[in-house]
């Protein structure tokens, strides 16, 4: 089964049926129901999905009649007939399979699965899936004691060497607790409601064949404390970290419930919105619902509406918000479905692309503009005999744009000349003109009577006049426009990589300062891979002169246990060079609540300092440069005294 179901922890919104889809070959479950509904509503889907895939099926009746599954499955849209008739489906009785000849025996269900399974091979089915009703076990037939024993076999000598996946039916009511205690302990995988799960219960048939089941539960319930506490660790340790990243990220994060109300917002909510924290979380439903735009609150609202029902809808987005200063402004928001105090809610991450916005419309407006220029600008153009295809005329133009003089053009054919400089691309441009009667070429080379090289648009088209064929080549200089395509395409992809590569970095070290984690945009920063950060101290990239600061920063940190923002300090990265940062410091505490360390946000602001510094020597020696003609002006004045 793949990891992601498996786990029991599903997305979500994940229905029953995907779950079920996410099963593999060598699964084996059971389903230990409440109601006759919950049991059709898994095992016939179940058989469904297996004849949809081309898979051999069997479902074991006993309770139920081969009749009543036949009319479950054609609801389920499944040809019946057909499926019966071809040998795919086949429905048995269990004393066909459980107990023929009136009795239970494990080795031979087994047997029986195996033969089984060579048949589906034989027949070309990828694999075999069966679904049996359990309830025969109920009779007390003889061998029916072996049934767990049969459980464990299966797990050992049948799925682990065929492709094979099974569904065991078993009444939680009807059938002894010791019993669902036995079956939950030979299945790897369970179905639960609408839920699968990976059974943390499943003993492995070597420890439950192995005879000493009490000591292997023992110890499969010891080792269930320690994974569940340190599962709960891992995920105590994961919400903080995401916590402290969501806490400090610029993407902007709400959770916002059915009823249009915000239960969560990070700080940058407020650079986005304008409204504090605070404020956000106590909106009423209007409010929240105006933080749409007009324009686009229906399609926004309206997803809200259908992310939360578990309709299909788009994740990633563009819209218009408008701020509580009434400013509008463009955002980017992904949105996904999850569960809020035990109650679907939606989570949204948004950024405000509003800069980016404006930039890409200036640059639309920029290429609209020079698009205009060309097309409105004259074009060279040549009148061609249609049948020799020598150069007829010429505008002006044209002449002026190659150097050519008119009576240089006429009377030759296009190869001739040498403006075109492909030649064999010439002569085939011509062919194609005369049996088709339309050319054109978005990019052709030609070269200028002194040898310029120049890039045209070609366009030549076939035309009438006075029962004579001609051709019509229009030939629009398009250099200026590939070279400002080009300087677009260059600004564009500097632009991508600027935003690509801004980032913030995140490290957690001990109360030493050595490094315990750190994210890759830390090992870009500092120039360190990430093996060769951990464990590393402060002392090692931070300046000697800079260690007390460093020290006592974080020692009132650790004091006061109150966040540090915007900490400046100098970095050495590993070539060498020096690089300022500014750090948001917070304490890192353990499951008792000791502090154990510290955690950071780090951000390189190398540019914006040296910015700064070359700012400040500006407004010095512009100081300097105003107090020199003021002396000026003084001595000035003192020498025209002195000669008076």
């Amino acid at each position: 089964m793949t990891d992601d179901l498996a786990s029991g922890i599903q997305p979500q919104g994940t229905s029953l049926r995907q779950l079920l889809e996410g099963l593999n070959p060598h699964d084996h479950l059971c389903l230990i129901y409440e109601s006759p509904q919950e049991r059709i509503a898994v095992a016939v889907p179940f058989l469904a999905i297996g004849l949809k895939r081309g898979e051999k099926c069997t479902y074991i009746v006993d309770t139920t009649t081969a009749d009543e599954i036949r009319s479950h499955l054609k609801e389920e849209g499944v040809d019946v007939a057909a499926a019966e008739r071809t040998g795919q489906l086949s429905i048995l009785h269990e004393s066909k399979a459980y107990t023929r000849g009136g009795f239970f025996d494990p080795d031979a269900m087994v047997a029986f699965l195996v033969e089984e399974m060579e048949k589906a091979l034989a027949q070309g089915y990828p694999a075999l899936r069966v679904t049996g009703e359990m309830s025969w076990v109920l009779r007390n037939l003889p061998g029916s004691e072996k049934l767990l024993e049969y459980e464990a076999k299966l797990n050992r000598d049948f799925f682990p060497r065929y492709p094979a996946l099974a569904i065991c039916q078993y009444d939680r009511w009807k059938f002894d607790a010791e019993i669902i205690k036995g079956v939950v302990m030979t299945h790897p995988l369970l179905i639960r409601g609408n839920r699968v799960y990976q059974n943390f219960h499943y003993v492995p048939p070597e420890d439950y064949l192995g005879g000493k089941l009490a000591e292997a539960e023992v110890q499969h319930w010891l080792n269930n404390l320690e994974r569940e506490q340190r599962t709960q660790t891992e995920l105590r340790q994961s919400e903080e970290r995401y916590r402290v990243l969501t806490e400090n990220s610029p993407l902007g994060v709400l959770v916002v419930v059915p009823g249009f109300r915000i239960v969560y917002a990070n700080p940058a909510m407020t650079e986005i919105t304008g409204y504090s924290v605070a404020e956000l979380l106590s909106l009423p439903p209007e409010k929240v619902q105006a933080l749409v735009h007009p324009q686009d609150r229906a399609m926004v609202w309206g997803r809200f509406q259908q992310r939360l029902a578990g309709e299909d809808v788009p994740p990633h987005y563009e819209f218009c918000g408008i701020r509580k200063d009434g400013k509008v402004r463009w955002l980017e928001m992904y949105a996904t479905r999850i569960e809020y105090n035990g109650a679907p809610a939606v989570l949204a991450a948004m950024l405000d692309v509003t800069q980016r916005k404006r930039l890409e419309k200036a640059l639309q407006d920029s290429e609209t503009r020079y698009r205009r220029l060309f097309e409105a600008a004259l074009d060279g153009i040549l009148i061609l005999d249609g049948d020799s295809g020598e150069i007829i005329d010429a505008n002006p133009f044209l002449s002026y744009r190659l150097g050519y003089n008119l009576e240089e053009l006429q009377g030759k054919h296009l190869w001739e000349l040498g403006f075109i400089e492909d030649v064999e691309k010439s002569k085939a441009t011509l062919e194609e003109l005369k049996r088709k009667g339309y050319v054109r070429y978005e990019h052709l080379p030609l070269r200028t009577k002194e040898g310029r090289r120049i890039d045209a648009e070609f366009v030549c088209n076939e035309y009438e006049a006075g029962g004579r064929k001609f051709f019509q080549c229009n030939i629009r200089d398009i250099t200026e426009r590939k070279k400002l395509e080009e300087e677009l395409r260059r600004s564009e992809e500097r632009f991508r990589t600027v935003l690509e590569e801004v980032d913030e970095g995140y490290y957690e070290t001990d109360l030493r300062g050595n490094f315990t984690f750190v994210t890759d945009a830390i090992s870009r920063q500092l120039g360190y891979s990430k093996e060769e950060l951990i464990g590393m101290n402060y002392r090692k990239y931070i300046p000697e002169e800079e260690w007390d600061a460093v020290f006592k920063a974080f020692n009132g940190v650790y004091r006061t246990g109150q966040p540090l923002k915007r900490f400046s300090v100098t970095n050495i990265t590993k070539d060498g060079r020096r690089i300022f940062v500014e750090d948001t410091v917070l304490v890192r505490r353990d499951e008792k609540g000791e502090i154990v360390g510290f955690r950071g946000v780090s951000r390189d602001v190398t540019e914006r300092k040296r910015a700064e510094e070359e700012r400040k020597q500006l407004e010095l020696k512009a100081q300097m440069a105003s107090r020199l003609a003021s002396v000026g002006e003084m001595a000035a004045g003192i020498a025209h005294e002195i000669n008076n």
